[in-house]
């Protein structure tokens, strides 16, 4: 009765989808089945929203996070959120990311999550990271955008260390005290100023790259960074 219950995963359509109202009637198996229990895993609000909307009595439901991510990974994860970069800078990152993966001695699994809602214009750098880091033999994921706020921090909670060149997702990986790795570009110094803000707030956490640095010259310091931070998980 009041044990934890995946609503999700089993009765819920996945977000954007529509569910047919003849579901949720008194008369209905997944009615049934609701007004069961009273602790349920939903994604968001939106979810919680929709079974209050339908007429159920959700005064003593609770709000959780997904129960899937308190399900132990067989591989630990890494989010690498990025602007459009040049083909040099591109090509290192992958070299520099693939080294430090295989040498970690750990399992990763890399997530390339597009982080500017406004526009697709993250979505070509990543997909072709995504090559680079295939072809080297790393497991690697071109994920969809998540435009819910409360997903994203549920996702991000998940994860274990990140790579960002998106300032908001420096911005909640560390306010969640995940390792991350941020790469500023100088022609955007009001960028550089916010993260430089962060560092002096989560320097433990946390490492600054310049993105003049992806280069050959100064591959084995990146290494020892992008290193360093893997093994430490």
């Amino acid at each position: 009765m009041n044990q934890p219950f995946d609503l999700k995963r089993k009765y819920l359509p996945r977000q954007g989808a529509s569910l047919p109202s003849v579901a949720f009637s008194e008369g209905s198996s997944f009615y049934a089945i609701l007004i069961c229990h009273v602790t349920f895993s939903l994604r968001s609000t939106n979810s919680f929203q929709t079974l209050r909307n339908a007429g159920l009595d959700m005064s003593n439901a609770t709000l959780t996070q997904d129960l899937a991510y308190s399900y132990p990974y067989d591989s630990k994860r890494l989010i690498i959120t990025l602007m459009p970069i040049n083909e040099e800078q591109m090509k290192e990152l992958s070299i520099i990311l693939a080294e430090a993966i295989k040498t970690s001695k750990t399992k990763w699994l890399v997530n390339l999550l597009p982080f500017c809602l406004q526009c697709d214009c993250d979505l070509p750098s990543l997909k072709k990271l995504a090559v680079l880091l295939d072809i080297q033999n790393i497991k690697v994921e071109v994920l969809l955008k998540i435009a819910n706020e409360e997903a994203i921090i549920s996702f991000f909670k998940g994860t274990d260390v990140f790579v960002n060149v998106r300032y908001h997702a420096s911005l909640i990986s560390l306010r969640l005290n995940k390792p991350t790795i941020s790469i500023v570009w100088d022609d955007y110094p009001h960028y550089r100023n916010k993260i430089n803000y962060l560092y002096r707030d989560k320097k433990e956490n946390m490492d600054i790259i310049d993105s003049d640095k992806l280069s050959l010259n100064y591959h084995d310091e990146l290494l020892s960074i992008f290193g360093s931070f893997l093994r430490a998980i």
